[in-house]
Parts: C-alpha cells; sequence; structure tokens
C-alpha cells in the first residue's frame, strides 16, 4: 500500500513559488526524497493560479511517513511556510493492491480543516480518526469545495450544519 499526498500551497504575492524555491535552494527536497520510503517528492505550479504550488509527496506505506513526519526536517518546512505565510490544502490517497492483481483501488481520504490550514489523517481508519479528534460528535454528509474557497464558502456551509 502506498501513499500520495497532494499538498496546495497558497499565498500572496509569489510566496508560493519562493518557498518551493527555498526548500530546493536549502536541500531539503533532495533530503526528503533520499529518506527510505520516499518514491516522490515534486513541485508543480498551476497555470491557472500563480499564486499556488502544488506539492505531490509519495511514501511506500504509512509508516515511512509517519517516520518523515517525526523527522527535524518537518520543523524546517513548517518554519519556512511560516517564513511565506502560507495556507495549505492537504488530500490524501490509498493505493491499494486487490487481490493481488495490478488494478490499483483509489480513494480519497477525508480532510478537515482546522486554523486556516486543512490537514489529513489516517488510512483505512481515517473517520475514526477524525471522530477521535473531534471528540465525538454527529457525522454529517461532507462538502467539496473548490479548488481555493473564500472564507464565506466556508463559512456559508459551515453556518448551514447549525
Amino acid at each position: 500500500m502506498s501513499l500520495t499526498i497532494n499538498i496546495y500551497y497558497t499565498g500572496e504575492n509569489g510566496n508560493a513559488r519562493k518557498f518551493a524555491e527555498e526548500m530546493v535552494e536549502k536541500g531539503v527536497v533532495d533530503r526528503v526524497r533520499a529518506e527510505k520510503g520516499n518514491k516522490k517528492y515534486e513541485y508543480f505550479f498551476p497555470m491557472e493560479d500563480k499564486e499556488t504550488v502544488l506539492l505531490i509527496d509519495r511514501w511506500e506505506n504509512q509508516e515511512a511517513l509517519d517516520e518523515h513526519h517525526k523527522s527535524p526536517m518537518m520543523k524546517e518546512i513548517a518554519d519556512l511556510r511560516d517564513k511565506y505565510h502560507l495556507h495549505m490544502r492537504v488530500e490524501q490517497f490509498v493505493e491499494k493492491n486487490k487481490n493481488f492483481k495490478k488494478s490499483i483501488d483509489r480513494q480519497l481520504l477525508p480532510t478537515y480543516i482546522t486554523e486556516g490550514n486543512t490537514e489529513t489523517e489516517g488510512t483505512e481508519q481515517s473517520g475514526e480518526l477524525l471522530a477521535e479528534k473531534a471528540n465525538g460528535g454527529e457525522w454529517l454528509e461532507g462538502h467539496r469545495f473548490r479548488s481555493n474557497p473564500s472564507d464565506s464558502d466556508i463559512t456559508s456551509w459551515t453556518d448551514s450544519l447549525k
């Protein structure tokens, strides 16, 4: 089972691109790529959105990703993200080989919004992990937002849940 994480970094005044460039210049990208279990760590620049950078980050398994998250590089990455005042949106995909066939089942795991950033948790137990983080509660149908939803879009949707 491999994991693919898409992280959309969004900022202002070209800061998302500056962040990606500094990640490369400081050697952070090469160090992540050299970590055990990393299969891909690559930045892309959407043509329609000059203020967003997409990172595609792929790992052999959850254990490799967990080790990466424990590494000192995470603080370095977070410090750079803060330096450039970036917001994140995260999507996580799990690739499973069913019945030892070559077909791949891809599923998008839920994401949740916290303090202007988006985080994704877990693999198959993602709903349970989210319930634990939310301390229970009634689970309602989710909502899919466009690439960069406005604060009013999010507020309107969350207000509709009350």
